[in-house]
């Protein structure tokens, strides 16, 4: 195969194509034996055997992965440390897991190479904004424009850092470098930093132009899955400035395990992920690989994120000792809350958790505030007992003295898809409390025996009593949403509420084509679990999903001009 077929057939970036090409024409070079050969020529040999590992590792990306591909791509620093692509790829991969530090190590030793490789640059700048080294961001971006000014990822980015400035001219070079981006490569982000900077400049005509170009720009229909990754156990948010954010179950990515999952999206379609959002573990949970199913929140400037996990085994030990189980096989799994002041964290354990009991019935937590009441809330629950819900105190850190868990729904192997029951998830809309979770075995057994599916049933009370959907219509059961030939398992949703006011319920999914992941994390599962949306409509004051299954083919997308949806469908 020819260096421009291998490159094509990887579908690499463009530079990194180029790059790839060049290292695949620089390996056809032969040297003398580095024993005969002179120190100029020892180096010319270990800067081609670092070519020909960057090579093997591009190559690697599509017949291997990526775990195979970072082992190559490691290795080529080692024998030449000035291997340009081996860093960039490095730092690419470091980013989106959270490993900052590493991100930016390599960034910066591809961003010293000359001549100036302005991608390397362009993402040491990107990372170095995020961090809020702005200064340091501008330099990167003004270097690597200067061999080429047309490159819309760096006018983009060193536009936000005049923005940033609030002057009158720092606003007129960030318009100018916005509208110079958006010339280049036309898409809904730069439209939308356009309609932003247009009207602080005094140009309504040309804000109402750009708002018109940012619409036409966004996604008009989207396939299921909108993410898929193995990303279980989605809860997504409004996280403002234009930005949703969804968090997952941990999960292995590209041979990393990240303990919260998180990704972000301006369109609810196109998902980019954003790192692990706890990446320094409980001191509680320290050495257990069990963190499951995230809910976050915000109020007022900090987010708050509830999530289950495994307690320690020697602190485990303890606890089944006081509890009089100390010869239970079963684990301990805890509730715990973190708290962060950015949507992407990382998030800060609390301290300590806020509930434990044996076996995984303390999993699955949701926060909800509610809007009559104004009493702040936790819903729970899995492991075979009832979903639960108890009121938290006042800085949402711990349950509110003096209060007591009360139990909603049941878990009955006599009622169809309720021999387990976990994932709730409240939406109050019409003086109704509707409480979403999800029934049956999710993860195990053969693909063709698993029944998991969202349930719903609803109060007049936040907490309770609830009234399933079957026992309320008479329905042979209260699903909403269970398998298809596509999909299966869908279930333990969230709601979220578009801008035009359109409610979408967002789930994960086994899906037929690819079901497991490729590395398991202990024994927790097999499955992979892609993650799905899905209008939402209300009929005689219950929701449903058309045809009761996850979507197949091309669906009208979601409304997200102007990024004004609501987190809890709350009308």
């Amino acid at each position: 195969m020819t260096h421009t077929n291998l490159t094509h057939s990887l579908k690499l970036p463009g530079w990194l194509a180029r790059v790839c090409a060049a290292l695949w024409a620089a390996a056809a070079l032969t040297w003398p034996p580095a024993a005969q050969a002179s120190p100029a020529l020892r180096r010319l040999a270990a800067k081609e055997q670092a070519e020909r590992l960057a090579e093997e590792g591009a190559a690697a990306l599509g017949r291997d992965g990526r775990a195979a591909a970072r082992r190559l791509f490691r290795r080529a620093p080692e024998a030449d440390a000035a291997n340009v692509a081996a860093h960039t790829y490095l730092g690419v991969t470091a980013d989106p897991e959270g490993d900052l530090t590493t991100a930016e190590k390599h960034f910066a030793a591809a961003a010293i190479e000359a001549p100036p490789p302005p991608p390397a640059r362009n993402n040491h700048g990107a990372l170095l904004l995020r961090l809020g080294r702005t200064r340091e961001a501008a330099k990167q971006f003004e270097v690597s424009l200067k061999p080429d000014e047309n490159q819309p990822s760096a006018l983009f980015n060193l536009a936000q850092i005049h923005f940033q400035t609030g002057t009158p001219e720092g606003l007129r070079e960030a318009f100018r470098l916005f509208e110079r981006a958006e010339r280049l490569a036309p898409d809904a982000e730069a439209a939308r930093a356009l309609v932003v900077t247009a009207p602080r400049l005094g140009d309504r005509a040309g804000a109402a132009r750009y708002f018109r170009e940012y619409l036409s720009a966004l996604p008009r229909s989207y396939a299921n899955p909108v993410f898929d990754e193995d990303f279980p156990d989605p809860t997504v948010i409004d996280a403002g400035g234009g930005w949703f954010y969804t968090y997952a179950t941990q999960g292995d990515v590209a041979g990393r395990v990240q303990n919260i999952q998180v990704a972000r999206s301006r369109d609810l379609v196109r998902w980019e992920r954003a790192g692990d959002a706890l990446p320094v573990k409980p001191f509680w949970a320290s050495r257990t690989q069990l963190f499951w199913a995230p809910d976050v929140h915000r109020r007022g400037r900090t987010f708050y994120m509830y999530f289950s996990a495994a307690l320690d085994p020697e602190r485990a030990a303890l606890f089944k000792k006081k509890q009089g189980a100390a010869e239970s096989k079963e684990g301990v799994f805890c509730l715990g809350v973190a708290t962060s002041a950015r949507p992407e964290g990382p998030f800060r354990d609390s301290g300590w958790p806020m509930k434990c009991g044996l076996s995984f019935v303390n999993i699955d937590p949701m926060a909800f505030d509610d809007p009559r009441t104004g009493r702040k809330l936790l819903y729970w629950g899995s492991g075979f007992q009832p979903i639960r819900v108890q009121e938290l105190s006042a800085d949402r850190l711990s349950f509110r003295p003096g209060s007591a868990p009360v139990e909603l729904v049941r878990a009955d192997r006599n009622v169809p898809f309720h021999t387990l029951i976990e994932g709730a998830w409240v939406v109050y809309r019409g003086g109704f409390y509707y409480l979403f979770y999800s029934g049956e075995n999710c993860c195990h057994g053969p693909l063709q025996e698993i029944k998991y599916a969202a349930l719903v049933a609803r109060s007049r009370s936040a907490t309770g009593p609830f009234e399933t959907l079957a026992q309320a219509t008479g329905a042979p059961d209260s699903a909403i949403l269970r398998r298809s030939d596509a999909f299966i398992a869908p279930g333990h949703n969230s709601v979220l509420t578009d801008a035009s006011g359109q409610d979408w319920i967002v789930y994960h999914a086994i899906d037929v084509r690819r079901p497991y992941v490729e590395a398991r994390i202990g024994d927790d599962r097999a499955v992979r679990r892609p993650m799905l949306i899905d209008r939402l409509t209300w009929r005689d004051g219950w929701p449903n999903v058309a045809g009761g299954k996850p979507s197949a083919g091309s669906t009208p997308a979601p409304s997200a001009a102007g990024a004004r949806g609501r987190r809890r469908g709350t009308r």
